[in-house]
């Protein structure tokens, strides 16, 4: 079906008074824009029509059809060279073979162009306007490779370390004006170019035929801000585009160190995809002032190619989330924290259709297809995607589509709202709460620490709030350190670590490690961030467990039914807030809650605070869950581990500062709670806790 219009906001988080920039897409001429506030998951066209309107629509604006250009790759432009005859080198490594037909390098003379491809049988071939030379050298996988391509009036010369291939062919392509490696010209791209090629690449060079050094690169610099200058200032503008993965190893990479900041020279190189997609480059198409007064919570700015949207035809029309936070000088009696990290995250998951269907008994097509129809036909991925050549995304940027990031959005793999299109049914509890409330994003409490809290005392997470930085983490213990309340509302949280660079914020960085967690690993040496030079994966291993902040940790998954849990027998309500302790009792010894998707267990050997009460465990566990990998570890007895991980666990407990905790460890907990009736009493359960929370004097 494809959309008629796309758009994006590569700053989502905002505040009353700020500038919103949306750029846009489209195929149609003209478009509108209508401003709605969100307060529920909108299942169906019905639901869109009937969102409050925020602002008055506004339009018609004009737009273009912007293509969707992909890949990273170097470009060196504007040099003031006058030879014709020279010798380009490079040194690379692939992971895997080339899948498709690749470019090394292209030479973009006065005259005309010439490219160094490689084939998908790994061989390398030169063409130059119409003309094709086939060569007999090919390209090993992970070996590091250098090439060289020298070029004079009669000849072409290719060679690849010690073997060299001598072709008597006239290539006049004229001076060098631009270089590009691993990419190619595309007048489509905004950017000039697309990537053509899965490598790491190190150590560009020009030098004369006679082997004289005209300039070089050095594409491991870090800190990094694109530009990339050569040594001699040949080339009035160089950089890589699109954002390939640094703090990769290079040739001279032996295993003595595991830090680019410790050996630089050991990590030269940029590693380079063909669906890369840093900024996608498209033109700010209209602008939101949001007023003054605009009151905090979930915003929707619609596109539609419709002066009336048609929320029935889902092709005419795309949604941009907004996150407005409130003005920082208030004090809302409950503040949700958004996990944005995590929507980041999880932006663009297009994997559903291939997985296997004994293990996700509940994926399905649904009102979401169109969504996964539009990441096959655009290739972008997400954090938990795996580039052409079977590597893991270690980046994902706000300046591109985030196609999954809309309240009706369905997560076929488990059959369920998921991230944003979740946690909108706490934000449609907390509008029915009596409470003044508010939302914020991760992205405030990263940058402001504690004071984007704005002196509110309870705090809610999402349902799945699974990355965080250093930063977002140290925003919590203080709010728990000055006497703060808390309630963890989800499963499998703050898990894992990201970095967002301070001059790049639409950027986020993952680093997985190399746990493996039934995800992609990184390579060995790989594990560092190359935003804050810090090791990436499980917080665990940083010495921050998430039981130290949620007392509960991430122990099992499953993608079936959901369960429930059961109050331990020695249960003492009495030690309870009264509200909880009155809903506690009532629910005696009956089945509560909704256990599901991802358990988080209490485990006082990875920091669970011992003085936690256990309001209740994981029953009926269906068979189809298993415990995560990184669980297991912990114990040397494989039967007993797995074991011990099944399961899960909801704990409330006070904090030394006097503040709460309650902790749900369940991504399934949320998941009901805008229906008529309460399954599980989940709803019941969370408001005696929120009004213990909010009605305590301060201690």
């Amino acid at each position: 079906m494809g959309y008629d219009i796309v758009g994006y906001a590569p700053k989502w988080h905002a505040r009353p008074g700020d500038r919103v920039p949306i750029h846009v897409s489209s195929r149609c001429p003209e478009f509108w824009v209508h401003l709605l506030r969100v307060t529920d998951f909108l299942g169906d066209g019905d639901a869109w029509a009937h969102c409050p309107v925020e602002l008055p629509p506004a339009g018609p604006f004009a737009a273009a059809d912007i293509p969707l250009v992909t890949g990273s790759y170097f470009h060196a432009r504007e040099s003031n060279l006058e030879l014709a005859e020279l010798s380009i080198e490079v040194t690379l490594w692939t992971r895997a073979p080339q899948t498709e037909p690749s470019t090394l390098l292209q030479y973009v003379g006065e005259h005309g162009l010439l490219s160094l491809d490689l084939t998908p049988d790994q061989s390398f071939v030169i063409r130059h306007g119409d003309q094709e030379y086939a060569t007999t050298l090919t390209l090993r996988p992970r070996r590091w490779t250098k090439v060289a391509l020298a070029i004079s009036a009669d000849s072409i010369t290719l060679s690849t370390d010690a073997t060299s291939e001598y072709l008597a062919v006239r290539a006049e392509p004229g001076v060098l004006r631009e270089l590009l490696i691993g990419g190619v010209i595309d007048p489509r791209s905004p950017s000039g170019g697309r990537g053509r090629l899965d490598a790491k690449i190190e150590a560009p060079a020009l030098r004369t035929l006679d082997g004289d050094l005209i300039t070089k690169w050095n594409l491991g610099r870090l800190p990094y801000a694109g530009d990339v200058p050569d040594s001699y200032q040949v080339f009035a503008d160089s950089r890589l585009v699109n954002e390939p993965t640094r703090a990769v190893t290079g040739s001279a990479w032996r295993g003595r160190s595991l830090s680019f900041e410790d050996a630089p020279a050991e990590y030269a190189a940029a590693y380079l995809h063909r669906d890369d997609l840093g900024d996608a480059g498209w033109p700010i198409g209209v602008e939101l002032d949001l007023p003054a007064g605009t009151r905090s919570g979930v915003l929707c700015a619609v596109l539609s190619v419709d002066e009336v949207p048609r929320f029935d035809d889902p092709g005419r029309f795309f949604p941009v989330s907004v996150f407005v936070a409130p003005p920082p000088d208030s004090a809302p009696d409950v503040t949700l924290v958004l996990p944005t990290f995590s929507y980041r995250s999880y932006a663009n998951n297009g994997y559903w259709e291939d997985a296997p269907a004994d293990v996700y008994t509940t994926k399905g097509a649904s009102t979401s297809q169109h969504v996964y129809d539009y990441l096959a036909e655009t290739g972008m991925l997400s954090l938990y995607g795996l580039h052409p050549d079977g590597s893991g995304v270690h980046l994902a940027s706000l300046k591109r589509p985030q196609a999954t990031m809309r309240p009706d959005w369905v997560y076929q793999l488990v059959g369920r709202p998921h991230q944003l299109s979740a946690d909108l049914s706490i934000v449609n509890w907390l509008s029915r709460s009596g409470l003044s409330w508010a939302v914020t994003t991760d992205e405030f409490l990263d940058q402001e620490g504690v004071a984007a809290l704005a002196g509110c005392r309870t705090v809610l997470t999402g349902s799945h709030p699974e990355y965080s930085t250093e930063n977002l983490l140290d925003a919590y213990d203080d709010h728990l350190a000055s006497g703060g309340n808390l309630m963890y509302l989800g499963g499998n949280g703050f898990i894992l670590r990201v970095d967002v660079p301070a001059d790049r914020p639409w950027m986020q960085e993952l680093r997985r490690g190399n746990h493996d967690r039934n995800m992609w690993n990184d390579e060995p040496g790989e594990l560092r961030h190359q935003v804050s030079g810090q090791q990436g994966g499980l917080w665990r291993h940083a010495g921050r467990p998430p039981n130290l902040l949620t007392g509960l940790g991430y122990c099992a998954i499953g993608f079936s039914r959901d369960t429930a849990y059961a109050a331990p027998a020695d249960l003492e309500v009495d030690a309870l807030p009264p509200r909880l302790a009155a809903v506690m009792g009532d629910v005696g010894a009956d089945p509560f809650g909704l256990c599901g998707f991802e358990l988080d267990c209490h485990d006082v050997t990875l920091g669970s605070d011992v003085d936690c009460v256990v309001l209740g465990r994981a029953v009926d566990i269906p068979p189809e869950y298993r415990p995560v990998t990184e669980y297991l570890s912990l114990d040397g007895d494989p039967v007993r581990a797995v074991a011990n991980a099944l399961r899960g666990d909801v704990v409330w407990r006070r904090t030394g500062a006097g503040g709460q905790v309650f902790a749900v460890g369940s991504i399934s907990w949320t998941r009901h709670l805008s229906a008529a009736d309460d399954p599980g009493r989940c709803r019941e359960i969370m408001t005696a806790v929120l009004t213990d929370m909010t009605t305590e004097a301060p201690a």
